[in-house]
């Protein structure tokens, strides 16, 4: 008996493929991989309606099957005298049931795989794959969910890292003992500053690992390690019980915090920037600089607290200790909810298809040479800016200014909170307009504005002091909010650890550590309570002409 074209088809069908005599490269219209239509209940003599048919699927293989059935009639044959298979038309599915996934019809490049029964079968990368071709950011909880997190495990890092400057007048007291003030907080400021000295080290190690074994863990170990720094601080005697010890002791956990710190501030903003959903980069970003201006509040918060509460001799004797315990304490939290975290989509995908760089720190210095001299000048001007005015000013108001140290720290920690508020609506404000408008915005006001509210910080009184801090705080968050994506964006995934902290964390070292330091050195030589804004002038300045060249990357995806 012979049989038809129809028949025949449906044939091929219920043997679980469909497909053409050969290729046809120029007009690929492919669909994904499907479940096969005679798998579907149906009733015999079931004729299906034409919608919903998805195109036929082209293989480049050539015929993927021959059926062992006689030739159809001339009416289903192709020009050159064979018959193509042709695919049935769709078949509904049953009350009551859905139609099976993957049936959509698809415009994108196939590809041919052999099926478990040795036939060829077309698939879809963007049926079968959507998981290796796009991040899952398409959902905003997963990545809110690690914006919370790595702003927690930043906070906890952060607020251990920048206790030492709040208590800077009586750590140099306790553990750097001198007839003249001025000398012992210049040798606490010493010490605050070769913590600065370990920065570039740790960034390096860490920004190994951190490209070459992932984010997240990277994260976990550098916030334990900055927790045992403080436990350290914490319980060390002073120079009175254990004599030259006692410094010596307090720098190696310095340098333990500054180690760690390293690798900290660049890991932070590129698991924040790998896990942001498009278009929304500089908001996640910001949660990076929203976390250490926390840390410094809560740092301040704390320092004005204890400094409040108890007595003078208690506050000098072990009342300064407490919030370095409890720093200790908090890197736990960190570490907890750090590793309950997943890696990165972007990292996951690099190291899926084994593109991670061997020697992240050989690839950045020289094929991503110029991107990482432009991110060493872009920190230049913030570096100092942001110790200049967030941690040495609390040290200024009280020994410079005069003011009252627990009216100083309070200003302090009022510029802090205007600063936390501000940060992410300039985020939000750099995926808009772009990040060099502010940046530019930012440098301008630095280099011209430090001068005259320098002037006014000097005329003593909580009024001029608070004024002049709020004013500062407006300026910083034009830099704070799009800082961390505009550094992540120079950079591919493979070396983007590396590549931001070696520019982040030189500038760091050489500028932003020594800032306090500097600024008390000029004070003390020229006796001009206003000479510190030449740093800031001078910062701004340069980071002004790096901002000018580079180019704009707010609306561009993550390389």
């Amino acid at each position: 008996m012979a049989v038809g074209g129809t028949e025949l088809a449906r044939r091929a069908t219920d043997r679980g493929f469909v497909g053409h005599r050969r290729c046809r490269t120029q007009d690929r219209r492919s669909v994904g991989q499907r479940t096969p239509v005679g798998a579907l209940p149906r009733s015999p003599g079931h004729r299906p309606p034409r919608r919903n048919t998805p195109a036929p699927p082209r293989c480049h293989r050539g015929r993927m099957d021959r059926l062992p059935s006689r030739r159809p009639p001339a009416r289903h044959r192709s020009p050159r005298g064979r018959a193509p298979l042709r695919r049935p038309r769709g078949r509904a599915a049953p009350r009551g049931q859905s139609r099976p996934a993957g049936r959509r019809r698809r415009r994108s490049g196939g590809r041919c795989s052999p099926s478990p029964g040795g036939r060829l079968i077309m698939t879809d990368p963007k049926l079968t794959d959507d998981a290796e071709q796009s991040p899952p950011t398409t959902s905003t909880a997963k990545p809110t969910r690690a914006a919370v997190a790595a702003g927690i495990g930043h906070f906890v890092e952060y607020f251990d890292y920048t206790l030492y400057g709040f208590f800077a007048v009586v750590i140099g007291a306790q553990f750097f003992p001198d007839a003249d003030p001025t000398a012992s907080l210049l040798a606490a400021f010493a010490a605050f500053a070769l913590a600065f000295v370990a920065r570039p080290v740790g960034g390096l190690v860490f920004g190994h690992f951190g490209d070459r074994l992932g984010r997240r863990n990277a994260l976990a170990v550098s916030v334990l390690m900055m927790g045992g720094a403080s436990l350290l601080i914490g319980v060390l005697p002073p120079y009175s019980v254990i004599g030259v010890w006692a410094p010596i002791l307090l720098v190696i956990a310095r340098l333990l915090q500054g180690f760690s710190a390293g690798g900290e501030n660049a890991g932070a903003v590129t698991f924040l920037a790998e896990y942001a959903p498009q278009g929304k980069r500089g908001l996640y970003c910001s949660w990076h600089q929203v976390a250490l201006t926390a840390a410094l509040l809560a740092g301040s918060g704390a320092a004005t607290l204890t400094s409040a509460v108890l007595p003078a001799d208690a506050f000098a004797s072990w009342g300064w200790r407490v919030p370095f315990l409890l720093g200790a304490a908090l890197a736990l939290v960190g570490v907890y909810v750090r590793l309950r975290l997943g890696d990165t989509p972007a990292f996951r995908r690099l190291e899926r298809s084994a593109a991670t760089e061997r020697v992240p720190l050989a690839a950045a210095l020289t094929t991503y040479r110029r991107a990482v001299l432009i991110g060493l000048g872009f920190f230049v001007g913030p570096s100092v800016a942001a110790y200049v005015l967030l941690i040495y000013m609390p040290t200024y108001a009280s020994e410079v200014a005069g003011l009252d140290r627990p009216l100083a720290l309070l200003s302090n920690s009022i510029a802090l909170s205007l600063l936390l508020v501000l940060v992410p609506f300039a985020g939000v404000l750099s995926d808009r307009i772009g990040r060099k408008p502010l940046l530019i915005a930012f440098n301008l006001a630095l280099a011209a504005g430090s001068y005259p509210l320098m002037v006014l910080l000097a005329q003593g009184g909580f009024a001029s002091v608070l004024t002049a801090q709020l004013a500062f705080a407006i300026v910083v968050a034009a830099f704070f909010g799009p800082a961390g994506a505009a550094a992540t964006e120079l950079f591919t995934t493979s070396v983007r650890v590396t590549g931001f902290g070696i520019g982040n964390n030189v500038a760091t070292a050489l500028f932003g550590g020594t800032a306090p330091l500097l600024a008390t050195w000029l004070i003390a030589t020229t006796g001009n309570e206003t000479s510190p804004a030449v740093l800031l002038v001078a910062g701004g300045a340069v980071s002004l002409l790096v901002v000018w060249r580079m180019e704009e990357t707010a609306h561009k995806p993550l390389r």
